[in-house]
């Protein structure tokens, strides 16, 4: 990818790390996995090599969460919004979207 446009490799890897919380969250909302043993996997993951410090995963509400350090980006792009992990948003804020409300 990085030989066709010059993005950040922080980026890239927070992109792998919204796509193994999301795949986990799946697993969790669908009942297929226990939320806390996908919490625990996405935690183990997420502490090693170059996806250490890409996010935070949580539970909030009984479902997994996951905020991104890095920007996506997907902001800037026109009506792009900011994605679900969007570590702009202020996890205090109600406005905070959880995984049912997606």
């Amino acid at each position: 990818m990085r030989t066709v446009a010059p993005v950040a490799p922080g980026l890239l890897w927070g992109n792998v790390a919204s796509s193994i919380a999301g795949a986990l969250r799946t697993l969790a909302i669908h009942g297929t996995a226990p939320v806390e043993t996908c919490h625990a996997v996405a935690e183990r993951l997420l502490e090693n090599g170059p996806l250490a410090g890409t996010g935070t995963v949580t539970i909030n509400q009984g479902q997994l969460f996951f905020v991104r350090r890095s920007c996506c980006l997907h902001y800037q792009i026109p009506a792009g919004g900011k994605c679900g992990d969007c570590a702009l948003i202020n996890t205090d804020e109600p406005s905070r979207v959880t995984t049912s409300e997606r």
